[in-house]
């Protein structure tokens, strides 16, 4: 059964487009416009007003979250094609920001009709004996007729570790950063429909939808 659930995650993933982002400078940051954005991949506006995602790479201090260190990163993903967002050589900023009294948490910003839409933030690092890295998560774009739902339009998928012997985080299994060198990595996923009413499908190309049928 797992040969068969990693053949599927190998062939889907062939098919997803892969972006990646640089985190920006302070100035960019502030300027919060798009000309201020950077991406690393090609630009393309046309589809349905998903200019940009922000990916808030923040550094979250367990005992003071006025503490927190945000920096921000740029992509563009297609409406409805899996898409694979990393930050590449981000494995020693996870290492380094992470310690007993501080995580990596990530968050996704997006504007949709002049509308600010935001993800949860959600862990991707944690200690356990040493310093451990979750490799990716999936986050579900869920739309109505081309738009996003105000409540849950935005969300993680579902994941669970509970009864796996791994490093658990947030109910995701993650492994030690030295070892595995993982990057900051968010895939995209989109459910629902389209401006025409034409469902979406490419959260069907997800592990995690895939497990959770099965």
């Amino acid at each position: 059964m797992y040969s068969a659930v990693f053949l599927f995650f190998l062939l889907s993933i062939i098919f997803h487009l892969e972006a990646t982002g640089q985190l920006l400078n302070q100035a960019q940051i502030q300027a919060m416009n798009s000309q201020a954005w950077l991406a690393t991949d090609s630009v393309d506006t046309s589809y349905c007003g998903y200019n940009v995602f922000y990916m808030q790479v923040i550094r979250a201090d367990k005992d003071d979250p006025t503490n927190n260190v945000i920096q921000t990163a740029a992509f563009y993903p297609r409406v409805d094609e899996y898409s694979e967002l990393t930050i590449p050589n981000s494995n020693s900023l996870m290492m380094a920001w992470t310690d007993a009294s501080h995580s990596i948490r990530i968050q996704i910003v997006t504007i949709v009709n002049n509308q600010l839409y935001r993800s949860n933030s959600i862990a991707f690092t944690g200690i356990d004996q040493t310093t451990v890295c979750v490799p990716a998560r999936t986050l579900i774009m869920n739309l109505n007729s081309g738009r996003l739902f105000i409540n849950g339009g935005i969300q993680w998928a579902q994941t669970d570790c509970a009864l796996a012997a791994c490093s658990c985080v947030e109910s995701i299994c993650a492994a030690d950063c030295a070892i595995n060198r993982a990057n900051i990595t968010v895939r995209v996923a989109w459910t629902g429909t389209d401006g025409n009413g034409a469902p979406l499908t490419s959260m069907g190309s997800d592990i995690w939808h895939f497990e959770n049928a099965v």
